[in-house]
């Protein structure tokens, strides 16, 4: 079973999916993952699961990493991805990466002030071509 690119695993015992990593993690460790540790893929390929690709973070510590703050704290999920260094740009939902806020609608009622697409992610998917 696949989702978002990682790989999961069904346990027919319990009827629970696991993430493929997390379970490699918790056998190189020898002991469960807490609920604030993330595995971070060292690579950056999230399907290189080989146990020496994969170290283990406190939650905060791993997004700090990244340059990301605001954990949403369930399923390592993030919210919120700012860039810590420049609050001048804010990230795409849908073609993940961080831009300019200019390249972005504005929208007060979000809390960054901008809408959670780009104006070309925007354009390409919700404005029907003529």
């Amino acid at each position: 079973m696949e989702d978002q690119n990682y790989i999961h695993h069904i346990d027919y015992e319990t009827g629970q999916i696991y993430h493929e990593h997390r379970r490699i993690a918790e056998e190189k460790l020898g002991r469960k993952l807490l609920q604030s540790e993330v595995v971070h893929h060292k690579d950056g390929n999230i399907r290189n699961n080989d146990p020496e690709n994969l170290e283990v973070f406190v939650r905060i510590t791993h997004a700090k990493m990244h340059g990301f703050s605001c954990p949403r704290g369930s399923g390592g999920i993030w919210h919120r991805k700012v860039c810590q260094e420049d609050s001048t740009k804010a990230w795409c939902a849908t073609c993940k990466t961080f831009l300019s806020k200019e390249e972005f609608n504005k929208n007060r009622s979000r809390w960054n002030g901008v809408q959670a697409v780009c104006r070309k992610c925007f354009k390409s998917r919700y404005i029907k071509k003529q």
